[in-house]
């Protein structure tokens, strides 16, 4: 948790499983199975940083670390993978919480303000006290 913490206005948000698909060929090169494992999901939430005074703009513009958890709520409930409730997950759940992957640049014109995204994955089995590095 980063204090003083703001949260900036979502923009717009992607959400995908993740996983892993083989194809399994016999020794003439048909192929005779084909073996998948689903591994959790990824998601992309884009940012537009907010606040009612500069110094309110300035804790929006906060971003996160990557490693990270977070816990994310009051997103649409979607089955997708191996989650039933994919996006939603609780500060301190004992379940699988979201880890930051990827940051972007900011960026945006002086007539637009500047915008970032921040890409995260659920895996199965990676909980909120399990280290990722």
């Amino acid at each position: 948790m980063v204090s003083g913490y703001i949260q900036p206005d979502p923009q717009s948000y992607s959400i995908v499983p993740i996983g892993e698909t083989r194809l399994i060929e016999h020794a003439n090169g048909e192929i005779g199975s084909i073996r998948s494992k689903n591994q959790g999901v990824r998601c992309t939430i884009q940012f537009r940083p907010h606040g009612g005074s500069n110094a309110d703009l300035l804790k929006s513009v906060t971003m996160p670390q990557y490693g990270f958890t977070a816990a994310i709520s009051g997103m649409p409930v979607w089955q997708i993978g191996p989650y039933a409730d994919a996006w939603n997950v609780a500060q301190g759940s004992s379940t699988e919480m979201w880890h930051v992957t990827e940051i972007t640049e900011m960026s945006g014109s002086p007539q637009d303000p500047q915008m970032y995204s921040v890409t995260m994955v659920r895996c199965l089995g990676i909980t909120g006290n399990t280290p990722v590095s």
